[in-house]
This record gives structure tokens, sequence and C-alpha cells, in this order.
């Protein structure tokens, strides 16, 4: 354990840290515009020892075991937290069931997490106790499920804790392939903190506000954690009520005064969207001095509809702060400087396509607007990997390496992928990106490349195009390649409330059009889906790695081809 003076080596150092310098700070969590709890980081820490208490009782659920979390976003969650750090035990932190959801996809997640981690307890709320037991006992699973009351001791224990011992099990979001838990020790963990906190300059009066979840890397870590080790007051909410009416969260945080905020790329679209210009005027923006962007590739139109929706608010440009991260490194990987907004380079896109950056004019035409996500934060590096094997100098296309303080030791009971997640000590990030002037810029990722007769195109690229034809539904749409004769094949799909067929005829020949008109190659087809039906995971990004299958079974529903093309059903 650290002394009072120490650097943090723990979480629970972290979490004492808190408690010493700012008892009284802590987290407010909202339903709607109603604050409906109060945590402070003094009230954390004493909860934390209460149920390490009872997890230490049962020695089978502490003692270095592995202890699976399922909470809504609430300060539950974050008691559940560290009680589990505090019994000398493992998080799992897993998404809780949703309404509307498919119980069984959620009970393939699941159970899939449950025995790759050796899962021996599962800790969730009153009111999911009896809808999980009733899961894990049809998955055939052995996991014992508890609720926090039932573990909740009336005095505290503390078990020991090393900082090279397992802080945390972080499942990644399964975008391109099923999710993978990234084992990160309490020296990583801590280390991005650190990185995450000097890169924000955060200050004492800073006020963050997150409705990213808290079983997501970016909730956890790069929000909850990240605030926590700068004992800095939070704003919570759970993501489904951002979803619902982004007006009441952007109120909150008007009413607190947030400087911090975080969403992915998407998030800052959808308050674009829809908040109206009459809405925005009842807003106050202007104490916001970060807007982080990150979890997904930052669009140089959605930030720039944000900025501009929002300036009447008193939101300024300069806040704007595109990064990069991912839950193999500890999560923050690179940050630009603050305070100068986005900044983005305008290249040739056949060019790019081939793994060279060139310069574009503004004028030209067949161009793409990457945007930079800065330099590499402190403790990490980052390189260039060719497709054969070499390293790359500036302005050429390759996979970003990761390596430093706070890169993952390896995938949870998976030897074969913790092997090929690094090359000569660096870390495999599967993303694509260049330098340019020292900056990292994010092409998109090495799986979601489409190689079609020979040419490279990018998924982003296609959704771009497709997403501004009239009729797709709120900017939803999905590019993947399907096997073809001989080579890849380009299909794309889009949301729409469209019926009719001709209607959904015309839509279809539109995004047709504009994807050969620009890119130069014609889709196989375009499949119409219902709103809200392109299939994604429990953090929001697209599930590409699955359209090859939904769009086989398209097929085979959909024999006759008929004009107008069906709407398609992804679930």
């Amino acid at each position: 354990m650290s002394g009072p003076d120490a650097p943090p080596q723990t979480l629970l150092d972290v979490l004492r840290g808190a408690a010493r310098r700012r008892p009284g700070g802590g987290v407010r969590v909202f339903r709607g515009a109603d604050e409906v709890e109060r945590l402070t980081h003094a009230e954390l820490l004493d909860q934390a020892g209460r149920i390490s208490s009872g997890l230490l009782e049962a020695p089978a659920e502490a003692g270095g075991r592995r202890i699976a979390l399922v909470f809504p976003n609430s300060g539950e969650f974050l008691q559940a937290f560290f009680g589990t750090v505090a019994a000398g035990a493992v998080p799992v932190p897993l998404p809780p069931p949703l309404r509307f959801s498919s119980r069984q996809r959620y009970g393939q997640r699941v159970r899939g997490a449950l025995l790759r981690s050796r899962v021996g307890c599962l800790l969730t709320t009153e009111k999911l106790l009896p809808i999980l037991r009733a899961l894990v006992a049809a998955l055939g699973l052995r996991t014992q499920v508890r609720s926090l009351a039932e573990v909740r001791r009336g005095l505290p224990s503390w078990a020991p804790v090393a900082p090279d011992d397992s802080a945390l099990i972080q499942y990644t979001s399964g975008s391109t392939a099923a999710p993978r838990g990234a084992v990160l020790t309490h020296r990583q963990v801590v280390a991005n903190l650190g990185a995450i906190r000097r890169g924000l300059d955060m200050r004492e009066g800073d006020v963050s506000a997150s409705w990213l979840p808290l079983f997501h890397d970016m909730g956890l870590i790069g929000c909850f954690l990240g605030a926590l080790s700068g004992a800095i007051e939070q704003l919570l909410a759970p993501p489904e009520d951002f979803v619902r009416d982004p007006l009441t969260w952007l109120r909150v945080m008007t009413r607190h005064a947030a400087t911090l905020m975080t969403a992915p790329n998407w998030g800052y679209s959808h308050c674009a969207q829809r908040i109206g210009p009459e809405q925005a005027r009842t807003l106050d923006l202007s104490r916001v001095r970060v807007a982080l962007n990150g979890a997904e590739m930052v669009d140089r139109g959605t930030t720039e509809a944000f900025t501009t929706r929002f300036r009447v608010a008193g939101f300024r440009a300069e806040a704007m702060l595109p990064v990069y991260g991912l839950a193999e490194a500890g999560l923050a990987v690179a940050f630009p400087c603050l305070g100068r907004g986005v900044k983005s380079l305008r290249v040739r896109r056949h060019d790019l396509g081939e793994g060279v950056v060139e310069p574009a004019r503004p004028e030209e035409a067949n161009t793409r607007e990457v945007v930079s996500v800065g330099r590499p934060v402190d403790g990490l590096e980052i390189a260039l990997l060719g497709a054969d094997g070499e390293r790359l100098s500036e302005r050429r296309v390759g996979e970003i390496l990761v390596r430093g303080a706070s890169v993952m030791v390896g995938y949870d009971e998976d030897l074969a992928a913790t092997g090929g997640a690094f090359h000569e000590g660096w870390l495999r990030t599967g993303d694509l990106g260049f330098r340019f002037d020292g900056e990292l810029y994010v092409t998109g990722r090495r799986k979601d490349l489409i190689i079609v007769r020979g040419e490279n195109l990018y998924a982003h690229d296609v959704e771009a195009l497709t997403v501004e034809v009239p009729g797709v539904w709120a900017r939803q749409a999905m590019a993947v390649g399907v096997p073809g004769d001989g080579t890849e094949e380009l299909v794309v799909f889009a949301e729409t409330r469209t019926r009719g067929p001709a209607r959904c005829d015309v839509i279809v020949r539109a995004i047709s059009e504009s994807v050969a008109g620009t890119l130069g190659i014609a889709p196989r087809d375009v499949v119409l889906c219902r709103p809200g039906e392109l299939p994604r995971t429990t953090s929001g990004k697209l599930e590409r790695y699955r359209g090859a299958e939904i769009y086989a079974r398209w097929r085979a529903e959909s024999p006759a081809r008929f004009s107008g093309r069906p709407i398609c059903s992804t679930g």
C-alpha cells in the first residue's frame, strides 16, 4: 500500500487519495433531469470496504478470483467495482440486459465471458437478480448470482492488493470480432489514469459529465476512474436516457456547470440532429473546456455540425478534442494539444486506399478529410506497421502499433489471441492510420477495409456517402465486404422509415449512384433495414463482422430480388 503522500500504485490508492483530498466530492447520478443518487468519495471508500467484507467471507469469491458486475450506470456499480477490488478479486464488468434486446444474443455474450474468465460470482441489483439467476440457470452455469445487499457487511475489510495484481478484465466492444477480455494490472490502469489527467490538464474545479456505460472502457476508465484520479465532481446518467432525450442531459450539464464532456462521434451527431436551434439557445455550454470525442472514427462534418448548432449555447469550437484509444492499451493512446479544436487533413482518396498520403486541395474531387488525434499520451509510443512487416515512415498508411506502461498483459484465458495481438513487443491495434507532421491520423479498422478488384475501400467512406442520401434514417448505414467471384464485393445496409417499392427503389438507386460516382465501385447490393436494426455492440459500435451473414440470410429470404428491395430484419 502506498503512503498518503506517495503517487498511487493501485486503484485502491486512487480511491483513498480522492477520499482524502476531497471527501465531500463524488458522483451525482441522474435519471432524466432528476438527481436520484449522490455518492461521495468518502462514502464510496466506506462502502467498498463493507462489500469487501462480505466477499472475503466466501474465499471462493475473492483472493484473485473473478467477479462479474452487471449493473446499470449507478452508484451500485461503483460500490461493487471497488468492493471487488478491495477484496483482492478482479472485476469483470458486463452489460446489463436491455429491455428490448434479444435475450438469446445477450445470453450468448454473457455465457462466453463467464466461462472464459472463470467467473464464480456475479453481482447485480435486486431488480435484475431474478432475471440473471434464471439466465445463468438456463445457460447451465454454476455461477453464483448475488445482489449487492447480500454481500454488504457492517464493518469494512481490506485484502492486500499489489501494483502488478490484475485490476480489471475489460471486455472489448466486439465491433469486428467476438469480445475478448483484456487483462489490465493496477500499475497499467493507474499509469493510464495519470496520462489522462495530464492530457486534460485536470483541475480542482472541473466537473466531468458522462452517460457512457460503465461496463465500457471509455465510460469506466476514461470517465469515472479518470475523474476519480483527479478527485473532481462527476455527473453520471444511463445511456438510454441520453439516446431518448439528449436535450435533458445537456440541461443537466448546464445546471451543474460541466467543464468536461465525453461522447463518441455519434453522440455529438445525435445532439446536433435531435436538438433544434431554439432549444440550443436555452442551454449554457460556455463552461465546457474539453469535449472528448472518441471510441469510434471522428468525422469532421459531425464536429462542425455540433459546434455550429451549440455556438448559441456558448460552446467553443476549440473545446472539441478528438482522441484515440482502446481497451488493450489501458484506454488512452493519443490526445491532441488542448484548446486548438479539430485539426484535419484533406487527402486524395485513391492514394489513401493504396497506402499513400497525398494532401489535396479543397477544390479537388474524390478526396477525404481525416481528423488528427494528436500525439501519444505520456508513457506510450506509437509506430506503424506495413503489410510486409516493415516499419513505415510518415505519409504511409499502416496498422497502428502501441507499446508502453499501460498496455495489457494479454487476453484472458486466450493464449492464441494474445500471441496474435503482439508484434515484436508492440500491441497490434487492428486500426489503420498514418502520421503527418508527427501527429496520428486514424483512417479505419484493418478488418473494415473492403478490397474490390484490387481497389481498397474504407467502410467509413462508403457509409459517409450513404448517410447523405435523402431517405436514410438518422444517418445510419453500414458497409461490408462479402465473398464474390474471385474478389470481395461491396454491400451497403441503410436504415429507413420509407415504405413502398417505388420509394425504396429511389433510395437504393441514389445510394448506388453516389457510391459508384464518388468511389468508382458500384455496390453489389443495397439492403434497406428498419430504424434501429443495424447490428451494434453494447457500446453502440457497428458490428460489421456480422454483415456477410446478415446479407446471406437476406438473399436466401428474397430469391426473387423484386423491385423495391424488401426491408431486411437483422435480428
